[in-house]
């Protein structure tokens, strides 16, 4: 993982943690400000962490296209598939956010809302978590299909320059 990405998931993941722990510990509906605060600032955070991650593999779909003009195109095929498996990932992420803060503070009083809230906090939190490791996969398999495809690219010469004739 790259150290960009690394610091955003980071910060992201200590956001979410500290969201689910103040809604575990101060589970009352009069208290939305601090907590949505933090929940908004994680849901930036992890977008951030996505849209980053999502940008990275365009920019090596665009590589691997360029190094990979063979008939078969077995790299681009590859990386086609890697990008058309991640790219839900960022906008399926905000869906259980949304959720989650509907829920948490959609009105409501009681321990059955309380426990509403939490569940719905802790689920945003167990989806992003999961949706950074599934994009750092992707990026590091987008990664992998572009260093193979720069090796190939090296190995073989272009089919359109003359080899040196030995003397």
């Amino acid at each position: 993982m790259h150290r960009i990405e690394l610091g955003l998931a980071a910060i992201a993941g200590v956001l979410l943690v500290a969201t689910a722990v103040a809604a575990v510990l101060a589970p009352d509906p009069s208290l939305p400000g601090p907590l949505s605060l933090i929940g908004l600032a994680a849901t930036l955070a992890c977008l951030v962490v996505h849209l980053e991650g999502g940008l990275r593999m365009i920019l090596a779909d665009g590589r691997i296209r360029r190094l990979d003009p063979s008939p078969s195109g077995r790299f681009r095929a590859r990386s086609a598939r890697n990008l058309r498996r991640s790219a839900p990932i960022p906008v399926a992420g905000l869906l259980p956010v949304a959720l989650a803060w509907v829920v948490a503070w959609g009105g409501g009083s009681g321990a059955g809302w309380e426990i509403a809230r939490v569940g719905a906090i802790s689920a945003a939190v167990g989806y992003h978590l999961a949706a950074l490791a599934v994009s750092a996969a992707s990026v590091a398999g987008q990664r992998a299909l572009l260093g193979a495809a720069e090796a190939e690219s090296r190995a073989d010469p272009p089919p359109d320059v003359p080899l040196p004739e030995a003397s």
